[in-house]
């Protein structure tokens, strides 16, 4: 089973204490870290907190999705814990499920 922990940033100045090689065009990724046996990554988008509050909930909701999506689909994680705003935007991780991406069955918010 793997799992990955979804989050943002707080503010741009974060972005000088993530590892470079974590950072992607539109997505924080870390490597893959073992937890007895237990495969994880920490996966962020790249919005601070102030911009998740203030752009249009369509556009943070979207890049939200296509988070999850990259990290069920390239990633092959079953789980996904939702963090920060990440939870507050999608409505506790409701919304997400309700996507026309359908998530398989397998995979849980």
């Amino acid at each position: 089973m793997k799992f990955a922990i979804l989050g943002h940033l707080i503010n741009e100045n974060h972005l000088e204490i993530i590892p470079k090689r974590w950072i992607h065009e539109n997505l924080i990724l870390s490597q893959e870290y073992n937890f007895n046996e237990t495969i994880g990554y920490i996966l962020g988008i790249m919005l601070t907190s102030q911009q998740m509050m203030n752009y249009p909930k369509e556009i943070v909701r979207q890049r939200i999705l296509d988070a999850v999506l990259f990290a069920h689909r390239n990633l092959e994680v079953d789980i996904i814990q939702l963090g920060a705003l990440t939870t507050s935007v999608t409505t506790g991780g409701k919304w997400l499920v309700g996507q026309k991406e359908s998530l398989s069955k397998r995979f849980c918010i």
